[in-house]
C-alpha cells in the first residue's frame, strides 16, 4: 500500500497501479521494485509555462535532473495515468528518483544500471518520448 501524504488521488493511482503490478510481477516472475513505504515530498507548484519551459530545456540537455525536478514530479503527478502503461521500468526508474528522490547509487543498483550518467541517460529518454 502507498503512503501518500494529502496526495489523495495521486496515491489512489499509484497504489492502484503498484498492487497490480505485483500481481502481475509474482505471477510472470518479474523482478518487484521495492515501493511499499512511499512518500511524496512537497515540492513548489510551479505556473504551467515554466513547468512546460524546464521540461523543453530538460529534454534537450539545457539543464540537468536537480535543476528540474520540481517540474517534473509536478508534469509526472499530472500525466501518470497515460505513461503507467506505456513503459513500466522507465516509469519506475524515474519515480524513484524524481518522487521517491533516491539517490543516483541507490537508482543504478535498483534498476542495474552502469553508473549515474546511464541512469541520467534513461531519465532524460523517458521525458523526451513521454513529455515531448
Amino acid at each position: 500500500m502507498v503512503a501518500d501524504g494529502t496526495n489523495g488521488v495521486f496515491g489512489n493511482v499509484i497504489s492502484h497501479w503498484f498492487d497490480g503490478y505485483a500481481s502481475l510481477s509474482a505471477q510472470q516472475g518479474l523482478p518487484l521494485w521495492r515501493y511499499q513505504q512511499i512518500s511524496f515530498p512537497s515540492l513548489p507548484v510551479l505556473p504551467a509555462s515554466l513547468m512546460e519551459q524546464h521540461l523543453m530545456l530538460y529534454t534537450q540537455g539545457g539543464l540537468g535532473l536537480e535543476a528540474v525536478q520540481p517540474a517534473l514530479q509536478q508534469w509526472l503527478q499530472q500525466q501518470l495515468c497515460s505513461v503507467v502503461d506505456d513503459n513500466t521500468e522507465g516509469l519506475a526508474l524515474v519515480f524513484a528518483k524524481v518522487i521517491q528522490r533516491k539517490g543516483w547509487a541507490d537508482v543504478v543498483n535498483e534498476f542495474g544500471l552502469t553508473g549515474r550518467k546511464h541512469a541520467e541517460q534513461a531519465v532524460r529518454l523517458f521525458v523526451q518520448t513521454h513529455y515531448c
